[in-house]
């Protein structure tokens, strides 16, 4: 150490052999060493990077109306729409251009894909990591295989009634109204404990009369908010025959959370068009795999 020279421009082969010697040659000279974490410029240069890779995002949602057209000309059949909101003129405003509301997306092929399952459908909405947030929108199916069928998704501001009347009514557009095919919406709202879980489970009326009397005993102003909510939409011991399905929680939305995480990451355009880009993935892998497939009962993966 004692001959050793630092110079300008020094490579290293690995971190742990700069940390190594560096750590080292302070120790040789008596030196107090000190590592701080750069996470705040680690963080300006991935953003940077970020930019320079997918683009701005105040800029991406500019490109939101051609890419929409886009999504329309290569995928025949599909929805694809994007709303702004123009502020108003009489209140204080830097700017009188249209600011984003909201963007729906349904593909043909989910649609189509959709037509042939069970009329379950979970609902679930995501936050948005970009420095603009929002909330990410989905619907998603149960196919004949019991995997995850991903039917339509959107982006808006905020999560609220008024987002997911709009967004539903928009599904319902695309797959057909209620009246006419008695779909079943399962949300994240069926996220209970314990004895709710014994009255949601319960596979008759009787059983389930019995645990919510457990449940009045316990704690009467929750026994009075479930009895507030009807049966059919939370128990099983209550729910109609026709969707031939008992699945009491939202799965498969979750699931779907798990495969678009990294997405949700991206500006807007590049992360819709990584969500499109997995359904058709998705759909291409699975023609492929029923092509090859022998036999007349499906597996389960």
């Amino acid at each position: 150490m004692t001959n050793f020279n630092w110079e300008i421009g020094m490579k290293f082969t690995t971190r742990e052999k700069f940390v190594e010697t560096v750590s080292s040659y302070a120790v040789y000279c008596g030196r107090k060493m000190k590592w701080e974490k750069l996470d705040h410029i680690r963080a300006r240069s991935q953003k940077k990077a970020m930019e320079v890779v997918q683009g701005s995002h105040k800029l991406q949602f500019k490109r939101l109306h051609d890419f929409c057209f886009e999504v329309l000309r290569s995928n025949p059949g599909s929805s694809c729409s994007v709303s702004a909101i123009l502020p108003s003129s009489e209140g204080p405003s830097r700017s009188l251009m249209p600011v984003f509301d909201n963007i729906y997306i349904c593909l043909e092929a989910c649609k189509k894909s959709f037509a042939t399952c069970r009329p379950i459908i979970g609902i679930d909405g995501y936050f948005l990591k970009g420095i603009y947030g929002g909330q990410l929108l989905t619907a998603v199916g149960r196919d004949p295989n019991d995997q995850m069928l991903p039917i339509a998704f959107a982006v808006a501001d905020k999560e609220t009634r008024a987002t997911w009347r709009w967004f539903l009514q928009r599904l319902l557009e695309d797959i057909g109204s209620h009246r006419d095919h008695r779909w079943t919406f399962v949300s994240d709202q069926q996220k209970l404990k314990e004895l709710m879980w014994k009255a949601a489970k319960a596979t008759y009326p009787q059983e389930w009369l019995r645990v919510m009397r457990e449940i009045e005993q316990v704690n009467t102003s929750a026994f009075a908010i479930l009895m507030g909510i009807e049966p059919r939409f939370w128990t099983r011991s209550h729910f109609n025959g026709y969707p031939k399905c008992d699945t009491l929680v939202n799965n498969m939305s979750e699931t779907f959370n798990s495969v678009i995480l990294g997405a949700r990451e991206l500006p807007i355009a590049s992360m819709l068009e990584a969500i499109i880009n997995y359904l058709m993935s998705r759909w291409a892998d699975n023609r492929e795999k029923i092509h090859k497939f022998e036999g007349n009962v499906l597996p389960r993966n």
